[in-house]
């Protein structure tokens, strides 16, 4: 990793940190989201370098497979620990979500995550992740009415500034390469 490709990465992970800080006083109940929040971002980091061992074979769906069960164990026993009910009220609203979540918005996105995977640096690809929370506030801006505040844009400015700095550095930006198993 040369130090153009750490100092991008770093720099857009301080654009991430700018973004979650006024909600990070620990006796704020958004606190909780946000610590859920980094530990996905570990799994996913964690993940993504399975994953990547895994980029070119041909059985993609079994190691998407496995990744969802493993999401979902943790996920279920997280809420039996904290409680949560598991009463659920089957609306069309509800099984609308629920389907677009599962199949478009997460099978089908971590198939297409694995494709990346398999031709793209992985350096290179995990620092898109960062974009997630400046998404967010996006889409709260677009769908829901929400506004930006100068601590958001500082930090979505920041995150765009750190992935920038990745997609430049010397042969480790977005330069696309081939992947060969048993070689790379």
């Amino acid at each position: 990793m040369s130090g153009r490709l750490f100092a991008g990465l770093l720099i857009g992970f301080i654009g991430v940190v700018v973004l979650a800080a006024p909600d990070m006083e620990v006796s704020n109940s958004r606190f909780t989201g946000s610590v859920y929040i980094l530990g996905g971002a570990v799994g996913t980091a964690i993940g993504n370098v399975l994953l990547k061992y895994q980029a070119g074979s041909d059985d993609i769906y079994w190691s998407m497979g496995i990744q969802l069960v493993i999401g979902s164990v943790f996920l279920g026993f997280a809420s039996v620990i904290l409680g949560e009910g598991m009463d659920i009220n089957w609306t069309w609203s509800f099984a609308t979500a629920a389907l677009m979540l599962s199949i478009p918005a997460t099978a089908l996105m971590v198939v297409l995550w694995y494709a990346l995977l398999a031709s793209a640096p992985l350096n290179s690809l995990n620092s898109f992740t960062f974009l997630t929370p400046a998404i967010g506030v996006v889409i709260g801006l677009l769908w829901f009415g929400e506004t930006f505040t100068v601590v958001e844009i500082t930090g979505i400015s920041i995150t765009i500034i750190g992935l920038i700095i990745v997609m430049k550095a010397p042969g480790e930006g977005g330069r696309v390469r081939e992947v060969r198993p048993g070689i790379d």
